[in-house]
Parts: C-alpha cells; structure tokens; sequence
C-alpha cells in the first residue's frame, strides 16, 4: 500500500497490515508532518480495457474530431498516478570515500603549489619578499619527510 504525504507529496510503501480499519497516526520521514491516516479501499480496475471491434466501410470513416477523442481518452488512460517509492538509506554517504586516494592529491596539490611559488619567486618576491626563505624551509620539510619515510620503510 502506499501513502502520500498530505505536506510534502511525498509518497511511501508501507505493509497494509500496519494500518488498522480506524486510522493509524502516521508521520512523514521527509518533512516530519503528522497526520491520520485510514484505509481507502478502491474498487480494481481492469486493466484492459475493452474495445468494439467495426467493420470500417465508407460510411464510418473516423474523422478527424473521433481521433481527438480516441487520443484524448487514451490521454486518461495513461494519467494514473506514478508513485514513487521511498526508502531510507542506511549508509553514510561518506563511507565510499577513498582516503588514501585524497590524501595522495592533497600531497600531489601541495607539491604543485611549490614548484608554482618556485617558479614565480621573482616575482612573488617584490609583493612577498620573505618567499625565499619560506620555500628554503618548505624544501627542508620534504626531505626530511622522504627521510623518515626511506627510515620508516627499511
């Protein structure tokens, strides 16, 4: 069975087994608006609809005026409800998230970022003139990083 939201139009599948003959009071896991809400039983419809077979002669030849109604009742036909069924996912979002992958950009980023103040230190340095020796020490921090990476690995 599925109900819809009177609030948001959202719309769920819920077991018709949970909701008594007198209403139950149900509330939206969407927009968290609270309503009560019966069962409705409707009549089944047939699905097929039945169709007068003619013998087509000169005389009933559809016209134009016959074939806007034969479109526009097909038009009905085809307009019942679509719903939409709506589950909660259980999963983070974030549990797919590689961090190893993210964390070898960030260190291909940074790495990027000096050699572009490398290349630039000219420049840079007449609007920052200490560059020179923020890169010394930048270049001084890798190494010693790739140091104790060759010490940690042997």
């Amino acid at each position: 069975m599925f109900i819809e939201c009177p609030n948001c139009n959202k719309k769920f599948e819920v077991d018709h087994n949970l909701i008594p003959e007198e209403g139950r009071l149900v509330q939206c896991g969407s927009c968290g608006h609270t309503w009560l809400f019966k069962k409705v039983i409707q009549p089944i419809i047939d699905a097929k609809p039945t169709v007068k077979k003619e013998k087509i002669t000169e005389k009933n030849i559809p016209l134009k005026k016959s074939i806007k109604e034969n479109v526009e009742s097909k038009n009905l036909l085809s307009n019942k409800k679509k719903y939409e069924i709506v589950k909660k996912d259980e999963k983070n979002e974030y549990q797919d998230i590689n961090y190893f992958k993210l964390f070898i950009v960030i260190i291909i980023s940074f790495v990027a970022f000096i050699i572009l103040l490398d290349t630039f230190k000219i420049y840079i340095s007449n609007i920052f003139p200490q560059i020179n020796d923020i890169l010394n020490n930048l270049y001084e921090s890798i190494v010693d990083i790739y140091l104790f990476l060759k010490d940690l690995l042997k």
